[in-house]
């Protein structure tokens, strides 16, 4: 089995290891008086049944678990809502932070672009239950009134390897630049790689610039038109231009592209290496498409805004655990992709049209029906055989991937997809 295929195994060996940590359980529990008696669900099992992201309504959620830990034990819905308030979403949020960074710890196990980690930042919304607490947390957004509770969200996110690095959740009114700003504060760099950010038009300012530049990191970002007028002069496809002044002049590199539609795309980066040209950027800030493409996931596969609690600490609480998830099943596709690889001889299958790759909502549903066995499995033995089932069973589910396909972006409503009061059977 390669580094790669391993992905899976050690995520949930941290996982345990972390769970089962006497430190965590302080780092977890709001109050110190809390998950210091027994309980029909202890601090462990209740972060596992949590982080089994139950999407069904809860009684029904929990008698699924007691029955598939084989146990004849049940618990209320109420006793379930009271115990979930006594855990800091903190505890999601190291957990999900501890996972994500272990993909880094071996330099075979994660992709670069010349050398480059290529990290985007972008950040969308959530729609919550109508609620007047939730009202007075996150603020609305729509709606008659301004009254649809709705939550700002930011992730980080390397597209080469499917990651998320860091999220962020806050009121509805907050801005995604100061989001932006908090991502670069709490970023983890990783010794000898240099991280490139990308950006949609959304964020750009001298400011922002200052502080990438500040940090040494690249960047690549889309700018609108009138960001400056300099920028909007240029009339070479690849030039550098003032974008400061003459008293605090800032030198960066332009470049301006064609697209497909006849519409024109600019770019900023302090990428000034000349073998990189045009084309190169052209295709690389395309791979910020990838940060598009994992909203998808969080919002139509792993259904975050199907919110499991009507509270701020369980809307947190959910947050973090779709970002652990997300990656969970980031690391379970990238086994199986790479089993698909090796096992063909190296292009997945040589008489195939098109490459194949691991079906993401199949994979979910197979994590999901799957994980709590496989985490709550002590025996190094049997989890590992746990695992790797989970990776075989995502192995028999493949897609082709037809290159240069585009579709246009639609707007859709603010109408909730999810609705609270009507919680499925499945």
């Amino acid at each position: 089995m390669s580094p790669k295929q391993k992905l899976l195994e050690r995520a949930f060996k941290l996982s345990l290891n972390v769970l089962q940590n006497v430190n965590f359980l302080e780092l977890a529990r709001l109050n110190i008086s809390d998950f210091t008696r027994t309980r029909k669900m202890s601090f462990a099992a209740l972060m596992v049944f949590l982080l089994s992201n139950p999407k069904a309504a809860a009684a029904l959620s929990l008698r699924r678990y007691f029955s598939k830990i084989g146990s004849e034990t049940n618990m209320t819905q109420q006793s379930f809502s009271e115990a979930r308030q006594k855990i800091n979403p903190t505890a999601f949020e190291f957990l999900f932070e501890q996972v994500s960074q272990m993909l880094y710890k071996d330099k075979s196990s994660y992709k670069t672009y010349h050398g480059w980690r290529l990290l985007a930042i972008d950040g969308s919304t959530l729609a919550l239950p109508a609620s007047r607490k939730l009202e007075a947390s996150f603020g609305c957004s729509s709606g008659s009134g301004l009254t649809s509770p709705t939550a700002r969200i930011s992730i980080s996110y390397d597209v080469l390897n499917d990651v998320v690095l860091h999220g962020l959740i806050d009121k509805y009114r907050t801005s995604e630049r100061l989001m932006a700003y908090q991502h670069l504060e709490q970023h983890k760099p990783i010794s000898g790689i240099t991280d490139l950010f990308m950006f949609d038009r959304g964020y750009p300012s001298r400011k922002l610039i200052n502080a990438l530049n500040a940090k040494k990191h690249l960047f690549l970002m889309r700018v609108s038109r009138k960001f400056n007028l300099n920028v909007d002069a240029a009339d070479k496809s690849d030039s550098l231009v003032n974008i400061g002044n003459t008293e605090s002049p800032m030198l960066i590199r332009v470049i301006k592209l064609v697209l497909p539609s006849g519409e024109q795309e600019v770019l900023l980066t302090n990428v000034y290496d000349l073998s990189l040209g045009v084309d190169d950027f052209r295709e690389l800030y395309a791979k910020r498409w990838c940060i598009e493409t994992q909203y998808d996931k969080l919002k139509n596969k792993l259904a975050i805004e199907n919110v499991t609690g009507r509270t701020e600490i369980a809307i947190k609480q959910d947050f973090y655990i779709s970002l652990y998830l997300a990656n969970m099943v980031a690391f379970a596709t990238a086994d199986a992709n790479e089993a698909n690889v090796d096992v063909s001889g190296g292009d997945n299958n040589s008489e195939r049209k098109y490459f194949y790759q691991v079906r993401v909502n199949y994979a979910i549903g197979v994590f999901r029906d799957d994980f709590i066995k496989a985490i709550l499995e002590n025996s190094p033995r049997k989890q590992k055989k746990l695992v790797q089932k989970i990776i075989d069973d995502v192995r028999r589910a493949t897609d082709p991937i037809r290159p240069n396909r585009s579709f246009p972006r639609k707007n859709h409503s603010r109408d909730a997809k999810f609705h609270h009061n009507f919680k499925p059977a499945t």
